[in-house]
């Protein structure tokens, strides 16, 4: 009886602290998100999470432990720039964006900043250069058109493509340098060994795809410094 009743007095204290965990987490706002700029960001596995063991060290957890942030996270693994295009308006492959997680469902959160990170899968999925870049237009405007300030991340390495694909990632990194300018997020080059365009050796984790702890540590130094220019953007259109 004993074994029976601690056991179900440990499952309870569980499902309480995962229900106020979920509850915190999904609050629109509260005391102490007040006075808090909300960030969105739109990304795919690296902006999800994956890579680091433990998911408190990935680059947008990390964002979000900032003093000023409050981050609502629509990434998903897996997701390409269609997966974040406006609901209901055709594009170039006719796929079916996620209502749940697009660019509309961003902007309905009336967020002041949006953060673009949809590093690889287009790439990995044989979309070209100007498909990401066109797709990337449609988002970016749409953050014009409902001033929103918005900044975009370079790609990253992935080890498991062929050389031109590769290669591809990188090139796609200095199309949306010169297109986003100042608005751009450099990641690539601090994490990519620009010799094979892979990962440096010390910054990947096995599957030779995601960035591990020092490897979001570092997009997170770079993503805050594009945060920082967003918010003097924002600041300067205030006054």
């Amino acid at each position: 009886m004993f074994l029976k009743n601690s056991f179900f007095g440990a499952l309870f204290c569980f499902l309480g602290i995962l229900l106020l965990s979920c509850d915190g987490s999904n609050k629109k706002f509260s005391e102490i998100d007040e006075g808090k700029n909300l960030v969105v960001i739109l990304g795919s596995s690296s902006a999800f999470g994956i890579g680091p063991v433990n998911r408190n060290n990935s680059w947008a957890v990390l964002l979000g432990d900032e003093e000023t942030i409050r981050i609502k996270n629509l990434s998903y693994p897996g997701y390409t720039t269609y997966d974040f295009l406006p609901s209901g308006k055709p594009n170039f492959r006719n796929l079916t964006p996620d209502k749940d997680k697009n660019i509309d469902a961003a902007i309905k959160l009336a967020p002041k900043i949006i953060i673009f990170s949809i590093t690889t899968n287009d790439i990995g999925r044989g979309y070209s250069i100007e498909e990401y870049l066109s797709n990337m237009k449609i988002l970016t405007d749409l953050c014009i058109d409902n001033n929103i300030e918005y900044i975009v991340t370079s790609t990253h390495p992935r080890n498991p493509m062929s050389l031109e694909k590769r290669m591809a990632l990188y090139n796609l990194s200095r199309k949306l340098e010169e297109v986003y300018e100042d608005r751009y997020v450099e990641i690539y080059n601090p994490l990519g060994d620009l010799n094979t365009y892979k990962w440096k050796s010390d910054l990947c984790v096995s599957d030779s795809v995601h960035g591990n702890e020092k490897a979001h540590l570092i997009i997170y130094n770079q993503v805050l410094l594009g945060y920082h220019k967003a918010v003097a953007r924002l600041s300067h259109e205030e006054e």
